[in-house]
């Protein structure tokens, strides 16, 4: 089926076909997500956004007469699209099951980076070299040029992450047989302005969605989760998914049986790039190894909670999950009987769907007045990107409280709206989809997106440069051995 929507035409269809295919395609497939969300999403009965219903329901009668209009692929793709962005949501989101087989790009695509964006994965015959800042595009600010392009159709602009992790979408057009979408852009290359006629060519899909995963900050294949030691000592725990759970009870076992040496370790660095979340308690499992369970018990907490709706088909949804990581062996057993609990408390709620179920709700924990003294008390590095989104935000935010450090660049955002189920998919088959649900009630200033401690303006998939950077900063510090 792949193959044969690979080459689906991005012009409308031709003449002897019914135009208004795409169309009814594009309308069911809106639908089913409209119908979804209002049968599970949390936010249908969440007393602090009374808005939502009213802005689903808008956000919903623009798809539609979006997709009404819709004659090709693109069209469809657009009219779901939009609807999708429109909850705002980094769970609530869409993968394709098809691309368009033709495309084009100008030879460069760009990254964000140290609070603009440059040029990367050049080809030769760009104008351009790897490195140059861009500042505009035909005559319009780049900052402006991004927000006007992509803003609500493929990403959510608002959020500083996602800015950083979509940008290279403007440089890709599969609109091939339209006039190019952008004819010059102006760079700052080593220190000068220098105007570049964009050279449109045609590329393979495949190849620059590859391309383009390092700028995503999606690690192809994903990084992994393990203990080591760089040449100077130092621990070095990479963490590449919070969801893999017998990998993290590797990783577990390990920091254990290698604790005197860790808590002995010059300095250490939590690596989260493009960790895209999974369970955040193991943030605090983590932390209590490296520091202590008294440390950990003693982090001063905000006032939380979280909710779950109680209808029917949230319900259901709430047992698949259980039985999704029932499936995935005894490493899971303890995380598919957590959602089989949630499930039937779920189910037994004597409000049913009327109002949300509460899982719990913790009053803040205050700080102790006498903080006890951490096992280790070396530099600690929280090192992040773009992508470390959902629960490695909660993770690190653990392991930043605990006093890490975070450096890199600006992490991923999490949501209220959280704990995903899905893949969903669409009538059409051309793609599936995910929504959020649970509501998890956190500050705001949790949900990250903030600036980094320590930033580093290079390519974050520079491995060698980070670390000896982090090296740098540690030996600035004068951390040498920490342990208790």
């Amino acid at each position: 089926m792949v193959a044969l929507m690979l080459s689906l035409p991005t012009r409308a269809m031709a003449a002897d076909d019914p135009a208004s295919s795409w169309a009814a395609l594009a309308q069911a497939d809106v639908t089913e997500i409209h119908d979804e969300v209002r049968a599970i999403h949390p936010g249908m009965r969440d007393p602090q956004n009374p808005g939502f219903e009213a802005q689903t329901e808008g956000a919903y009668r623009s798809a539609l007469l979006e997709a009404g209009r819709a004659r090709s692929f693109l069209d469809w793709r657009s009219a779901v699209a939009a609807y999708i962005q429109s909850f705002r949501d980094g769970h609530t989101f869409i993968r394709y099951n098809a691309q368009p087989s033709r495309v084009r790009w100008p030879g460069f695509l760009i990254d964000g980076r140290g609070g603009g964006y440059v040029a990367a994965a050049v080809a030769d015959g760009a104008g351009v070299a790897t490195g140059d800042r861009l500042i505009a595009c035909d005559g319009v600010p780049i900052d402006t040029l991004l927000k006007d392009r992509l803003d609500a159709r493929e990403a959510d602009w608002s959020k500083l992450p996602e800015r950083v992790r979509q940008a290279w979408r403007l440089f890709v057009d599969y609109n091939v047989d339209a006039p190019p979408p952008i004819k010059s852009c102006r760079f700052d290359h080593a220190g000068m302005a220098t105007d570049v006629k964009l050279a449109w060519r045609e590329g393979s899909t495949p190849a620059l969605l590859e391309m383009a995963a390092p700028l995503q900050r999606v690690a192809i294949p994903r990084r992994p989760t393990a203990l080591s030691y760089r040449p100077d000592g130092a621990a070095l725990i990479k963490i590449g998914s919070f969801g893999d759970e017998a990998a993290l009870g590797v990783l577990e076992r390990a920091m254990k049986a290698d604790q005197a040496r860790l808590r002995a370790a010059p300095y250490v660095v939590f690596d989260l790039r493009g960790n895209a979340g999974g369970n955040s308690t193991w943030g605090g499992t983590f932390g209590r190894i490296l520091f202590g369970d008294s440390v950990v018990d003693a982090l001063p907490e905000p006032a939380s909670g979280k909710y779950f709706r109680a209808s029917p088909e949230a319900v259901a949804r709430l047992r698949l999950i259980a039985q999704e990581f029932r499936a995935g062996g005894p490493a899971m057993a303890d995380v598919a009987d957590y959602w089989t609990k949630i499930a039937d408390r779920v189910a037994a709620s004597p409000d049913g769907d009327a109002k949300l179920f509460t899982d719990f709700v913790n009053a803040p924990v205050k700080p102790p007045k006498r903080p006890p003294v951490p096992a280790y008390r070396g530099p600690v590095y929280v090192l992040t990107d773009a992508g470390c989104f959902s629960s490695c935000v909660v993770a690190a935010n653990i392991l930043i409280k605990l006093g890490g450090t975070n450096v890199g660049e600006v992490m991923g955002q999490n949501e209220e709206y959280g704990e995903i189920t899905g893949p969903l998919p669409l009538p059409s088959g051309l793609a599936r989809y995910w929504l959020p649900i649970s509501i998890i009630r956190q500050r705001k200033e949790d949900l990250g997106g903030r600036p980094v401690a320590e930033a580093w303006d290079g390519s974050m998939t520079d491995d060698a440069g980070i670390l000896a950077w982090i090296a740098m900063l540690a030996r600035k510090r004068g951390g040498t051995v920490h342990a208790q």
